[in-house]
């Protein structure tokens, strides 16, 4: 019943704040989510690597971050800059904080994975919220269904397992249950948004929902590998923000960037 709540009040805030908040206030409830799963992160990265400073990396976020809003001759500004732009200062801490070379080196790891990992969902939350509120929200409705659509079947129908070492209640037949949902409900989405030309949209919504459920198994990943159950406490019957955020961290930059490259973003 707790999870149940839960997922209920977290639910109904995110669809409110997307059809009320203007995306700059969208940007900002998206950096303090991910500013507040880099400390989780952070906690993960710190069983099995020690030596990472613990603040670094959610001001690194956070600055980065920021950078989306300097001026630039495009728009948006070019992603793959900002990052690497960020990630000097970054690795030059770690560098000179660690006591050994193999701290320096497993810490520089996890930070290295853990910067555009953390950043990108808040650009891509931001950028898709500016196309339109409902576009957000019809992705986020396909990933929240393509989870509990996973769940359901792979719960009554599942036999072969996924990634065992991972994550081991999941399996094929859930995932492509979870695909199945979020197909149908991005398909009544973005009927409902108008989108055009409709199937294009559909199949970069899919693609995002299968990096979904890759981000559910790299948060599984990281987990086992720092020995825990959930990343955090904060979510009654949940765990943690990065326990809720990990299938939205992968398919958001995904979504965002196919619409982006292929020119769809133009139609919505």
């Amino acid at each position: 019943m707790k999870r149940v709540l839960t997922a209920l009040v977290a639910g109904s805030l995110a669809v409110a704040g997307v059809l009320l908040l203007d995306s700059p206030f969208v940007f900002w409830f998206a950096l303090l989510l991910q500013v507040g799963c880099a400390f989780e992160y952070v906690a993960l990265a710190r069983r099995v690597q020690p030596e990472l400073p613990q603040p670094l990396l959610p001001v690194a976020v956070a600055v980065v971050a920021f950078a989306w809003f300097l001026p630039s001759s495009t728009s948006p500004p070019v992603v793959p800059f900002m990052l690497l732009a960020g990630a000097p200062l970054l690795f030059a801490v770690i560098l000179l904080a660690s006591a050994t070379p193999r701290g320096a080196a497993g810490s520089l790891g996890w930070a290295s994975f853990g910067l555009p990992y953390l950043v990108l969902p808040i650009w891509a939350l931001y950028e898709l919220h500016r196309l339109h509120p409902r576009l957000l929200l019809v992705f986020l409705l396909a990933v929240w269904a393509n989870d509990s659509v996973a769940f359901l079947v792979g719960s009554a129908w599942g036999r072969r397992k996924l990634a065992p070492q991972l994550s081991p209640n999941k399996t094929w037949e859930g995932a492509a249950g979870g695909l199945l949902g979020s197909g149908l409900v991005g398909y009544l989405g973005l009927r409902w948004l108008g989108a055009d030309p409709l199937w294009p949209i559909l199949a970069a919504l899919l693609l995002s929902s299968i990096a979904a459920q890759l981000g559910d198994l790299v948060e599984s990943m990281l987990k086992r590998a720092a020995g825990v159950k959930d990343s955090g406490t904060l979510l009654p019957g949940h765990g943690g923000l990065l326990d809720r955020l990990d299938a939205i961290i992968l398919a958001g930059p995904v979504f965002y960037g196919l619409l982006e490259a292929t020119g769809l973003a133009a139609g919505l």
